[in-house]
C-alpha cells in the first residue's frame, strides 16, 4: 500500500463556481431574500444574489410585483427583495 494523502483543499476554480451558482440560481440554494442575508457570503454577492432574483425574469406576468423563482415555493414580493438589499 502506499502513502498518498488525499487533499481536502478544494481544487482552483471550485469557491468561484460556487459563487456563480448562486448568483445564477439563486432558486436553487435560497427560499427568501432572509436566507440570502443570513447567508455566509461576501455583501457583494448578497447584492448579486438578490439582483438575480429581483430581475423581471422572475416576474409573474399578472403581478409584477411578486417574482417567483422556480422551484422557491411561494412568490417573493419585489418590495422584500429591494429591503433586503438596504444596508
Amino acid at each position: 500500500m502506499t502513502g498518498k494523502s488525499i487533499s481536502t483543499t478544494p481544487p482552483d476554480g471550485v469557491i468561484e463556481a460556487i459563487s456563480a451558482s448562486h448568483i445564477l440560481h439563486p432558486h436553487h440554494h435560497f427560499t427568501s431574500p432572509n436566507e440570502v442575508l443570513a447567508a455566509d457570503i461576501s455583501a457583494q454577492e448578497k447584492r448579486a444574489i438578490l439582483a438575480s432574483w429581483a430581475s423581471d425574469l422572475y416576474a409573474i406576468e399578472s403581478v409584477p410585483a411578486l417574482r417567483q423563482p422556480p422551484g422557491v415555493p411561494s412568490p417573493v414580493r419585489y418590495a422584500d427583495i429591494l429591503a433586503a438589499q438596504s444596508p
